[in-house]
């Protein structure tokens, strides 16, 4: 269920922010934000549009898993595991934005 929360959460979320605040120039309240992300409003623009793009594709990811975790709970009743895989992809998939995220910079 967590998953399922957490999926639809990070997409409205990410989706907003970059409709909004985002499209503007560099800033430390919102956003990717790393050092890398920071150089230029070139590398800014690129590394909010890279990473929105990535979370949008994770997230129809995290929302099927977390049906499956749902299902799972509901017949076998694992609600602790199934917390803790919910951590454990959040910080998979925050991993993966980032890894791809800076590599996708490093290019520039």
């Amino acid at each position: 269920m967590i998953t399922i929360i957490m999926a639809i959460a990070l997409y409205i979320i990410d989706t907003l922010l970059y409709k909004t605040i985002l499209t503007d120039k560099p800033n430390y309240f919102a956003g990717y934000r790393t050092p890398r992300s920071l150089q230029s409003e070139r590398h800014w623009q690129l590394a909010q549009e890279y990473s929105t793009k990535l979370i949008q594709k994770l997230c129809p990811i995290l929302l099927i898993i977390g049906i499956i975790q749902l299902l799972i709970e509901i017949t076998i009743g694992y609600e602790e595991q199934s917390s803790i895989a919910s951590v454990i992809l959040l910080l998979i998939t925050v991993i993966i934005v980032y890894v791809k995220t800076e590599n996708r910079l490093k290019k520039l």
